[in-house]
């Protein structure tokens, strides 16, 4: 019972990182902060514009595609998809490590199967 226990935990163990790998091989999109304007009612009110970025395990954290251009006095106000990428990054040197924790946790404490009692008496004879 407790072998097949740990059979299923390592099955979901192995799901879970694929799971997490495409996750963090699929590309993104980051909604930055361009200000805030006025609008027809003279109110401020807060922009931003979304950003097309490469995944976060690609090894680039710049946008895919050229930045759309602003209207003054809009401006992005941080670098565009270098916070996500970051971020999401350190999600998953995270997950890598539980998992490897965990892999070898049941390795660890993984015990070979008793051998029969029928394969001793053909062991003797």
């Amino acid at each position: 019972m407790v072998r097949r226990v740990r059979t299923w935990a390592l099955v979901a163990l192995v799901v879970w990182i694929l799971l997490v790998t495409w996750w963090a091989l699929t590309p993104m999109t980051d909604s930055v902060s361009t200000g805030t304007v006025k609008n027809k009612d003279a109110v401020k009110v807060a922009t931003r514009q979304t950003v097309e970025c490469d995944s976060p395990i690609s090894g680039s954290s710049k946008p895919t595609e050229p930045l759309p251009a602003l209207r003054s006095p809009r401006a992005y106000e941080r670098t565009p998809c270098a916070l996500p990428h970051e971020n999401d990054r350190l999600i998953f040197l995270v997950d890598i490590v539980f998992f490897l924790g965990a892999a070898i946790l049941l390795a660890k404490t993984w015990k070979p199967a008793e051998p029969s009692p029928a394969l001793e008496d053909v062991a003797t004879a």
